[in-house]
């Protein structure tokens, strides 16, 4: 539909479901960290605390990313939405979500500072 700018909300839409994908994708990692995480309790070997790292850091920038489609999807909020209160919801959905592959990143940082020790 077009909302009286001209621009349509399509759009807009896809933003929100990338923003969903994009925050799924460390929290679906994280459930596989926990799992090398066991097996490097189990171990301490090198190889899986390698492994364990390689994937801290891709759930950190999988959380930039996340943070990059919030920011997207804001800005495209208040350039499509006419209702301020409609953008004001928006904005406070986008953070919402977006917190949550922020959530995802402290505790990839937490683990990492327990196989740090």
């Amino acid at each position: 539909g077009v909302d009286g700018t001209g621009r349509g909300l399509g759009n807009l839409e896809k933003d929100f479901f990338l923003l969903v994908e994009s925050v799924m994708d460390p929290i679906e990692d994280l459930a596989v960290v926990m799992v090398d995480a066991d097996r490097y309790c189990s171990t301490f070997s090198a190889r899986p605390k390698k492994s364990l790292q390689e994937k801290l850091d891709e759930i950190r920038h999988q959380e930039r990313a996340a943070g990059v489609a919030e920011e997207q999807l804001k800005r495209k909020a208040f350039e499509t939405l006419t209702d301020p209160v409609s953008v004001f919801r928006m904005f406070r959905l986008a953070e919402n979500i977006g917190a949550i592959a922020r959530h995802a990143a402290v505790a990839g940082d937490l683990m990492r500072s327990m196989i740090h020790v």
